[in-house]
């Protein structure tokens, strides 16, 4: 054997243990995120926070809704009125 070949089967063996390094360490960090991705849950758990603005939404909507039905009653009152005038000042 001469001395290129030892040399050259010293530096196959080198890369090949830094390949198998970097397998093991690629393989490696792979599970350390699968496991640490599994520790995330799913859903959301449901916080007072998520409640509180639930019940502002609700409380909003109504308040809209109220305040919308009061003001179709007083459009409804001046059409009424509006007819009625139109109506009197024909007769």
């Amino acid at each position: 054997m001469s001395a290129s070949d030892a040399t050259s089967k010293i530096r196959e063996q080198f890369f090949q243990n830094i390949r198998q390094a970097t397998e093991a360490n690629l393989k490696l960090q792979q599970e350390a995120v699968r496991q640490w991705s599994s520790l995330w849950p799913t859903t959301m758990p449901k916080t007072a926070w998520t409640d509180t603005v639930r019940d502002f939404q609700k409380k909003w909507t109504d308040t809209v809704t109220d305040l919308t039905k009061k003001h179709r009653e007083v459009i409804d009152r001046q059409y009424d009125a509006a007819i009625a005038s139109m109506e009197a000042a024909l007769d």
